[in-house]
């Protein structure tokens, strides 16, 4: 996956930094995004599959602040924040860590396959 962001370029610094001095580490970098929309601030962390389970982790869908985990095959595979910059901040290390999809499952209601993945509709 190619991606284009400065972050990106921040990350790849410091990987070549980590194994010139013998990390010895492959650069595996978790796909990122961020927009403002109006009034939304929209980040995203990972990736995120058609299929995914979802789960809210923080905020409502109904008032436009919120962070949905996305799991697939038993990991979190990506967080989506609306309006949720420092949440999703904090959240973002479980989709570095490829967290079990069992260790955020019952603290946040199922969101199921939420027909509004790509945010509140209103």
């Amino acid at each position: 996956m190619r991606l284009e962001h400065r972050l990106n370029a921040t990350e790849q610094a410091q990987a070549v930094a980590r194994n010139l001095l013998g990390d010895d580490v492959p650069f595996a970098p978790v796909p990122y995004f961020w927009t403002d929309q109006y009034d939304a601030h929209i980040q995203a962390y990972g990736i995120f599959p058609a299929d995914a389970e979802l789960a809210v982790l923080h905020g409502e869908l109904d008032n436009r602040h919120f962070v949905v985990a996305y799991g697939h095959r038993g990991r979190v595979v990506g967080v989506l924040g609306w309006n949720s910059p420092r949440e999703v901040l904090k959240l973002r290390q479980l989709v570095a860590d490829k967290a079990p999809w069992s260790s955020i499952e019952g603290s946040a209601p199922p969101v199921g396959a939420l027909a509004g993945a790509a945010g509140p509709r209103g």
